[in-house]
């Protein structure tokens, strides 16, 4: 341990501060001086940044203590300085304390929306001023409304095309009896199509009427020119010329004397040639005049070079041509196998072949048979050239390739099949039978041929046969009536007599005069003989009747009768005004229908025999004419109307009808 005595220790190399390595120890009872000043009990070295100093710890008060707001006297400890002075309220909390209380108003009462005087409470300022429709809700109180369609019209529909393009359109378009598609005007929808149900038929609208359509299912009678009412068996179909149409009638197989002047031999005929003479080897054709038929020569013949087969090759795959088919192409040897249709005479045939593009792309024909022949498809240098990257045709000549063909008419065509061309071209849905009758497939529902029908069979048809009915079905039989001699004789087969020359007819009558009959003691007899109890009265004529109804406002309906039978055709309606005119077969189904709009049709058995909507002083044709009729317990001659005034002002509106009664 070393000392240092020293009044002063500085460091006078630097002039900074003399540093204790190792500490600086005081002796006990020395004491630290700062500036010559030795610090007081209690007191610590602080330093500002600067220098030293020394620096008392400050005094701690007492405890504190919890102020009272009673205290009075300033100098205790417990007194609140600055204690504000507080109003009654304070400590009460009463509101009658209070000072400046403001004025309340009276009790709030309910506003009143028809109050109209501002100074009012129950006044309700800044108040809109609703539409008329706010307090009303009705439609009519709105402004600016929509023209809304009432009418299929009003969207288009009626008055112009829809055009669905590829689109299809289901619909049901049914109606359960005739009666109810009559109604509908075929005249106003021509061209439209429908079904009725009780039928079974199909309809379209044409010339103002609705025309029945023919199918499979059908009977012949349905056809217009056909009437089979009272057929027997054992009767065919004959021409009525005065109805122009075929009817039934007996198979008169009575004999008979030859014919009368008919011909029995070609030249016997008036339209033939009078005799063979000079006539052999020559053709028979009709005359410049087309009324006669007359022989010529047949011409002379030449001869013509014909191939017998011909392909086109353009694809990889197997085919067929004109008269031969062919393999797939063989990529391993560059092969196509050729068969002809018909075998030829021999194999001496010639294949002229050319392929498209290039001349050095060959087609090597080898192996030929009289079945066929190979083909090697290659390039000039021998390498694969398929026919799907350059095709080729083959045109084949037989080994005679010349063929004689006539000057004309009497050139002799092949029989056509499906594939052969010749007298005629069939096609897809097209076969000729073993008897070279052409006959149809396929199709649609209708029936294209009279055997199409379903009560009708035909087997192999002969001429001069006709369709006799056995009993179930139409069948083509032989024609077993007489020749047309004198051999008929009064009471055979309907009282039928027939004069030597075989020209005239005579129906024996009952005497009945001639004339027009609705009587109903009108009978016909089994032999087709009409007979009346008395002359009758003849048919009735047309006629009209008026309803007219007074003073009847615009909008109004009213109800009236005409009379127009127990059962009548109607033809025609007028009104003096627009109107809607409603016929009904009795009272109960007028009452019945009182609800129905005008946009609404009448249902099917509704008891709505007519309707009409005119716009004016209008006569409305009826077509086709309905049948009405009265629907009372017993029966009369009422028709029951209901009418509308569509007018726009009160009219005396008068409805006219124009009918033929059928029934009284």
């Amino acid at each position: 341990m070393s000392k240092l005595l020293a009044n002063q220790i500085a460091n006078y190399n630097d002039n900074g501060p003399v540093e204790a390595k190792e500490g600086l120890n005081l002796p006990t009872g020395k004491p630290l001086q700062l500036n010559g000043i030795v610090g007081t009990a209690g007191q610590y070295l602080t330093t500002d940044g600067t220098s030293l100093q020394w620096t008392t710890l400050p005094t701690i008060p007492a405890a504190q203590i919890q102020v009272d707001w009673n205290e009075v006297v300033a100098s205790e400890t417990d007194y609140i300085k600055n204690k504000p002075s507080l109003s009654a309220v304070a400590l009460s909390g009463n509101y009658v304390d209070l000072i400046n209380k403001p004025t309340i108003p009276a009790d709030q009462v309910q506003s009143d929306w028809n109050v109209g005087t501002p100074s009012d409470v129950a006044f309700i300022k800044n108040k809109p001023a609703f539409a008329p429709v706010a307090t009303t809700g009705a439609y009519t109180d709105l402004t600016g409304k929509p023209t809304i369609p009432a009418t299929l019209g009003d969207f288009g529909i009626g008055a112009q095309d829809i055009n669905f393009g590829s689109y299809k359109i289901t619909y049901s378009n049914v109606y359960s009896t005739l009666g109810d598609l009559q109604a509908v005007s075929a005249s106003t929808y021509h061209g439209m199509f429908a079904h009725v149900h009780s039928t079974g038929s199909g309809y379209f609208a044409h010339s103002g009427g609705w025309v029945e359509l023919l199918d499979v299912n059908k009977s012949i009678s349905a056809l217009s020119d056909v009437y089979t009412t009272g057929v027997t068996d054992g009767q065919v179909l004959k021409w009525d010329a005065g109805n122009a149409r075929w009817s039934p009638a007996d198979d008169d197989n009575s004999g008979g004397g030859g014919g009368g002047s008919g011909s029995s031999t070609f030249v016997g005929l008036t339209d033939t040639p009078a005799n063979f003479t000079s006539a052999a080897n020559k053709n028979v054709v009709v005359n410049t005049a087309g009324n006669a038929l007359e022989f010529v020569d047949s011409g002379t013949s030449s001869n013509e070079i014909i191939p017998v087969a011909f392909a086109f090759v353009t694809a990889d795959t197997a085919g067929t041509g004109t008269g031969i088919s062919w393999g797939a192409y063989n990529s391993t040897n560059n092969r196509i196998e050729f068969t002809f249709d018909t075998a030829q005479p021999d194999a001496n045939y010639f294949v002229l072949w050319a392929r498209e593009q290039y001349a050095q792309h060959e087609i090597i024909v080898t192996n030929k048979t009289t079945t066929g022949f190979r083909t090697t498809w290659v390039n000039n240098d021998g390498s694969d050239l398929p026919p799907s990257i350059f095709g080729g045709g083959l045109v084949v000549y037989a080994s005679t390739p010349t063929r004689s063909v006539g000057a004309g008419w009497n050139e002799a065509l092949p029989i056509a099949t499906a594939n052969v061309l010749g007298g005629i071209k069939v096609g897809s849905g097209l076969a000729i039978n073993a008897q070279g009758v052409l006959t149809a497939s396929g199709g649609g529902g209708g029936a294209t041929a009279l055997d199409g029908l379903s009560d009708v069979t035909i087997s192999t048809p002969q001429v001069n046969q006709v369709l006799k009915y056995d009993g179930s079905e139409w069948t083509n039989q032989a024609d077993a009536t007489g020749g047309g001699g004198a051999g008929v004789t009064d009471g055979d087969k309907g009282d039928v007599v027939v004069s030597a020359s075989g020209q005239t007819w005579l129906l024996d009558t009952s005497g009945v005069t001639a004339g027009s009959y609705d009587n109903a003691s009108i009978t016909v007899d089994a032999k087709g003989r009409v007979t009346s109890a008395s002359a009758g009265s003849g048919l009735m004529s047309r006629a009209t009747d008026s309803v007219t109804f007074s003073s009847l406002a615009a909008g109004s309906s009213a109800t009236g009768t005409l009379a127009l039978g127990k059962t009548y055709s109607l033809l025609k309606i007028e009104t003096s005004h627009a109107a809607w005119v409603t016929i009904y077969i009795d009272a109960a189904s007028r009452t019945n229908d009182v609800n129905r709009n005008i946009q609404t049709d009448p249902l099917p058995g509704a008891g709505v025999v007519a309707e009409i909507v005119t716009t004016g002083d209008t006569i409305q044709n009826i077509t086709p004419a309905v049948v009405g009729w009265n629907n009372d317990s017993t029966p009369g001659t009422t028709a029951y109307l209901k009418v509308v005034n569509m007018d726009a002002s009160t009219q005396n509106l008068v409805v006219t009808a124009t009918y033929i009664t059928l029934e009284k």
